[in-house]
């Protein structure tokens, strides 16, 4: 491995004042989150550019910027076809489950699951999401921890706590307001050094664009018939990347951070309309997508790069770890100030999206099991989600010091994120089949759960190397978000067809047959809980 170089004065200059940057923004729109309505959702105000922009950082963060490289570098071009993902999972989530949120009035994507089911389902799928983005975020903090044990001298636990500590800090500060507008700004950051570090990288090259095709072609690097079979199963020395887990395998990955996640809805939430929300999630996906292929080519080009120089860092012993390869590259080759420009990129972005993620992992833990379960006194619920904020990231933090020790950033964001996705087939069984029931639903979100954390305890351990087709695994990851949300709505259609219809007049404003009503739904939940007869009146004559 490289031995521990230095920065310079202007890496350290453009590190200071990225980072005061972010900081004044984060405490400038700190002010005022002084109620929930501001503090959770930002009093619906929020733009839906802002939103599509934000969410780069805040779902991509450190592990897409460092990982997705790292991977087509390694693995070849397959996952640049990962960015057609995002055109399915943005027109499902745009037309047929953000909206329902946003009509409704919601602080959490979880309350829709008590209105179509009940309190049990929410909590729950409340539980399950806290603990996939403990996990998550300690996964964030890695990738800055990477970094910096790769440029300076700085030791990885160091790192991951200052990530942790200092993004811990205006969260419990700032609320959503200050958690999107400072993740605006990492997403500026983390595109604007991705375009430099491509032109660079190609400049660099033999014959420019037509040089990475050629080394590309030279390697076998490019994709062949065997890229059209959909590789359900893991298997050793062969590819497991194909068109199809790409497009529809992480399309239902996609799907579930872009329709389910409350780090995503939450944002969606502070739209001050259902046309804007649904405007922010298109955008969300064209901008995702982009991005993706962007920092795909960015692997491209530094594999030609490093061919044509008849070098390989990772066979020489330059690096030890696949995901170092961009550090590496832009700290030896790229001109000076660019390394302090990437360390800004990728530590702010990870510590962003570790705000966003404790924010939306304290609102949940506030909103969907403090209040809605044991009652706590709301007129602290700003104390009682801040103090929640401050114990969820202590056990992120703690997560993180093992995590590090992995590699393969991709691979394990993807584990971590597809255990979500039964969370994703409970929403789509109750949107969808409107014969499902509550029996159902648990019975289906149980056994999801079961088949992905099966699925992915198995990779984590053994990989291709179980026995047995069915052996804990031996299911592709690219394919793991797909089993865990078809798993959920089969078991859970199935099982419903045992228990008791619901009546239909249960279901009104609540499936996407009924979802012309979900005002009136919302209407009545509000007058309900002021309990006036006069307000049920009002209900009754506008459904008249």
């Amino acid at each position: 491995m490289v031995a521990t170089p230095s920065l310079s004065v202007v890496d350290y200059v453009i590190l200071s004042v990225h980072f005061a940057a972010c900081l004044f923004v984060g405490f400038f729109f700190a002010r005022g989150q002084n109620t929930n309505a501001k503090y959770f959702l930002g009093g619906r105000q929020v733009q839906g550019w802002a939103i599509a922009i934000s969410l780069i950082s805040g779902i991509s963060s450190g592990i897409s910027y460092l990982g997705i490289p790292a991977y087509t570098f390694v693995d070849g071009i397959g996952f640049l076809f990962s960015a057609a993902s995002y055109i399915v999972a943005c027109s499902v989530a745009a037309w047929i489950v953000v909206p329902f949120f946003h009509s409704l009035g919601l602080y959490t994507a979880y309350q829709y699951l008590e209105l179509r089911f009940n309190k049990v389902v929410r909590t729950i799928a409340a539980c399950i999401f806290i603990t996939r983005v403990v996990l998550y975020l300690a996964i964030v903090l890695t990738a800055p921890a990477i970094v910096l044990d790769t440029l300076t001298s700085l030791p990885t636990w160091a790192a991951i706590l200052v990530s942790g500590v200092l993004a811990t800090a205006y969260t419990v500060k700032g609320g959503i307001m200050a958690v999107v507008w400072t993740d605006f700004l990492q997403s500026v950051v983390m595109i604007g050094f991705a375009i430099v570090a491509v032109v660079m990288a190609t400049a660099r090259i033999d014959g420019g664009f037509s040089g990475v095709s050629h080394a590309l072609h030279n390697a076998s690097r490019l994709v062949n018939i065997e890229f059209l079979r959909p590789h359900f199963l893991e298997e050793s020395g062969t590819q497991n990347e194909s068109l199809w887990s790409m497009v529809i395998g992480l399309g239902f990955l996609s799907l579930g951070q872009l329709a389910t996640d409350q780090i995503a809805v939450q944002r969606y939430l502070t739209a001050s309309s259902v046309a804007a929300c649904r405007r922010s999630v298109y955008l969300n996906g064209l901008v995702q997508g982009i991005f993706t292929l962007l920092l795909c080519y960015l692997g491209m080009a530094l594999f030609a790069f490093y061919y044509q120089s008849n070098v390989d860092p990772l066979a020489s012993g330059a690096i030890s770890n696949k995901d170092a390869i961009l550090p590496y590259f832009a700290l030896t080759k790229l001109p000076e100030g660019l390394a302090g420009l990437l360390i800004a990129a990728i530590l702010g972005s990870s510590m962003s999206v570790f705000a966003g993620g404790i924010n939306a992992a304290a609102t949940s833990l506030y909103v969907d099991i403090l209040q809605n379960v044991w009652r706590v006194n709301p007129a602290k619920s700003l104390f009682y989600t801040r103090v929640a904020s401050i114990a969820l990231s202590i056990v992120s933090i703690s997560i993180a010091f093992a995590a590090a020790q992995k590699t393969g950033l991709v691979q394990m964001g993807i584990i971590v994120t597809a255990v979500s996705s039964p969370l994703l087939g409970v929403f789509l069984l109750g949107i969808l089949v409107e014969r499902s029931n509550t029996p159902g639903a648990i019975i289906g979100l149980i056994s999801g759960l079961v088949a992905v954390v099966w699925v992915a305890v198995g990779s984590l351990v053994c990989g291709s190397e179980c026995d047995g087709a069915a052996s804990p695994g031996r299911l592709s990851n690219f394919w793991l978000a797909t089993a865990g949300c078809l798993t959920t709505v089969i078991m859970g259609g199935l099982a419903s067809l045992f228990f008791p219809e619901l009546p239909p007049e249960f279901l009104v404003g609540l499936t996407y047959r009924t979802r012309a009503h979900a005002q009136i739904h919302a209407y009545r939940i509000r007058m309900s809980e002021r309990a006036t007869d006069s307000g049920e009146e009002e209900v009754q004559a506008l459904i008249q």
